[in-house]
């Protein structure tokens, strides 16, 4: 995975393309996806992990 850093926390991908975002979404994107993960009773987050979700897009998604 491409290197994550101070500026560039939050990287999204469709078909190995990288998708620019600016900040605002970038800040919605994380805060998204870590109030759900925290909320998974089996997850144990600290300063320095890298959360990984990746999806596989079916017919019935689009």
């Amino acid at each position: 995975m491409e290197e994550l850093h101070e500026k560039r926390k939050i990287v999204l991908k469709i078909g190995g393309k990288n998708i620019p975002m600016n900040r605002f979404v970038m800040d919605f994107f994380k805060a998204t996806i870590l109030a759900m993960v925290k909320k998974l009773k089996k997850s144990e987050l600290k300063e320095g992990d890298i959360v990984e979700i990746r999806m596989l897009v079916d017919s019935d998604d689009l």
